[in-house]
């Protein structure tokens, strides 16, 4: 684990940690870790992306177990004693898949419009739809009419297409798999506030949001059976492990000002 004793304060100030990472405060930063973030007073004004989970310590102090402004957002669970303040600054608080799988989603992405060039081209050169069996047969057909050094070419670029094909269908997949993850880590994820949810707070389950309208007290907010963003109060002991439908009794009053509307 990494420990940052005296905090990460400053717009100039940047941590990425491939681990869990722990300090005292963070204060108009940038921090990014892999694991688990451990706070032991406040997190004010700064962007912070985890893999794991969210902890805001109350070590005393001004605004001591509080999320204030940015945008805070990780893959398990944030817990603080109050997020947002009474006067309205913007913050954001929410689910957002780790570090790692972000990275290489968007690797998985740049690859496949390559390909789909390649496929594309492929089609033209050889004058075919789609790569069906039949559609295949056809197309070598009609390539005995041309010239030996054309037929060459296109039979080249029907190889490569199909090569790059298959490799579609494994980024395909390996997307698809990634995608299951995050469903999956979205409908156990929780927002918990112990003390407050200050209106004008935006909660995060892309893509969806809700923007708190009223003073929530001892709460948090998660997913619901239908997937829709509800505030309930958390059962003592409840964690990532808990079905979200049986951990958890509604709370009275209004969440959202716009509850469940796609951002």
């Amino acid at each position: 684990s990494v420990s940052v004793a005296l905090g990460i304060v400053g717009s100039d100030a940047q941590v990425i940690a491939g681990t869990d990472l722990e300090t005292k405060l963070i204060q108009n930063s940038l921090v990014v870790a892999e694991r688990n973030l451990l706070i032991g007073n406040c997190l004010f004004h700064a962007r912070v992306h985890v893999g794991g989970t969210i902890e805001i310590k109350e070590m005393g102090g001004k605004g001591a177990g509080s999320i204030v402004g940015g945008s805070t957002h990780c893959s398990k669970r944030v817990t603080a004693r109050s997020v947002g303040s009474v006067g309205f600054e913007q913050t954001i608080v929410g689910f957002r898949i780790p570090p790692s799988q972000e990275s290489r989603r968007s690797r998985l992405q740049k690859r496949l419009d390559p390909l789909l060039k390649v496929i594309s081209e492929a089609k033209e050169r050889i004058n075919i739809d789609e790569f069906t069996q039949a559609a295949i047969n056809q197309a070598l057909s009609n390539l005995s009419k041309l010239p030996p050094a054309r037929q060459e070419q296109a039979k080249s670029a029907l190889r490569t297409a199909l090569t790059a094909i298959k490799e579609v269908q494994s980024v395909r997949e390996s997307i698809g798999e990634l995608q299951e993850m995050e469903v999956e880590a979205q409908r156990r994820f929780a927002v918990c506030a112990t003390a407050v949810f200050h209106p004008g707070v935006v909660v995060e389950f892309p893509p969806l949001s809700i923007t708190v309208a009223d003073r929530m007290e001892g709460c948090e907010y998660r997913l619901d059976k239908e997937g829709q963003i509800i505030a309930q109060v958390p059962v003592a002991g409840g964690g990532d492990d808990i079905d979200p439908a049986a951990s958890t009794e509604p709370v009275s009053g209004s969440p959202s000002a716009v509850d469940g509307a796609e951002r």
